[in-house]
């Protein structure tokens, strides 16, 4: 067993622990004297320190050391995955290992090429693995939701009644909440043909938004005239999507570093104005209005507060 300290910039020496298992006592006098206490200077004031769920580490004894010497011990869940970067550190050391040419052929000649490989890990290396960690985390968080999305129903309610979206994942992988195929006002058939749009009657149980809304009706004039008409008359219907977490819900800004070489600049839904010569019926506007009207009572909480 072998155990070794890494952080940015600096490293410990790596611990070899022969003849015998690691108990708490082992864990004090080998580990914690000679290599945590003396490097936690180092850091300075703000050192935190990061270690497992290990029986030796987690005995009352070494709590009771670590509390003595002040040293702060990061909480860890007793179920939590293994983020530790270290963990990365020693799958690569390990490769190291088996690919030295001869391989150690007993343990005497293995704790040599063990050691000397870790010596020979450069420091850069080890910083490069700690800068991927917020990488890796949420790669581990995005793959977990995206899991228990599809154990636990996707659900919003709405003025209308509940809706049933999903999780899916953009063109880079990342997840967000998908509401598709959302009617924001009833289908203009039989009484409600040619008049203006009517706020969508509330409906009963659990209504699927999984599935794009319909086109409204098409007819192809020049491809072929014999082609039935197609799309649906129910089609008045919105498509919304969430992202789980961006710069946009952070900051209100989609680009508060300005690595895109724009502005953003705040918006306010009491600036859109729309046309009315006060007509019942206004084609091509009022189904638009219709639509935002459903977002503005629905989903108006969700907006960015930046009207000044």
């Amino acid at each position: 067993m072998v155990s070794a300290g890494i952080c940015s910039g600096a490293r410990t020496d790596l611990v070899v622990i022969d003849r015998g298992s690691l108990t708490a006592d082992r864990y004090i006098r080998e580990v914690l004297e000679e290599n945590v206490v003396p490097f936690a200077p180092y850091i300075g004031d703000d050192f935190v320190f990061m270690q497992d769920n290990a029986r030796p580490h987690t005995a009352r004894v070494t709590q009771a050391y670590l509390n003595d010497m002040n040293i702060t011990v990061m909480e860890w869940l007793a179920r939590s995955l293994d983020m530790n970067p270290i963990e990365h550190v020693w799958d690569l050391l390990k490769r190291k290992v088996k690919s030295r040419i001869p391989a150690p052929a007993n343990v005497g000649e293995l704790r040599i090429a063990v050691v000397e490989e870790w010596r020979r890990l450069s420091q850069e290396t080890v910083d490069n693995i700690i800068l991927s960690m917020p990488r890796r985390a949420m790669d581990v968080f995005d793959w977990a939701f995206f899991i228990l999305s599809k154990i636990i129903a996707i659900q919003v309610t709405v003025n209308e009644g509940i809706l049933e979206g999903d999780i899916v994942r953009n063109p880079f992988g990342s997840p967000y909440f998908s509401f598709k195929g959302i009617p924001y006002a009833d289908p203009p058939v039989g009484e409600l043909r040619f008049k203006a749009p009517v706020r969508k009657t509330p409906w009963q149980g659990v209504r699927s938004a999984k599935e794009h809304s319909p086109k409204c009706y098409q007819f192809e004039l020049f491809t072929n005239e014999t082609r039935p008409p197609l799309g649906s008359e129910d089609c008045l219907m919105i498509d919304q999507v969430t992202t789980l977490w961006t710069n946009f819900a952070k900051y209100g800004d989609p680009t508060p570093d300005a690595s895109l070489g724009v502005q953003w600049l705040p918006y306010s839904l009491e600036n859109q104005e729309y046309l009315d010569i006060g007509e019942e019926l206004v084609p091509g506007t009022f189904p638009e209005k219709k639509a935002v009207e459903f977002w503005e009572n629905n989903f108006k909480e969700f907006l960015p507060k930046l009207v000044p």
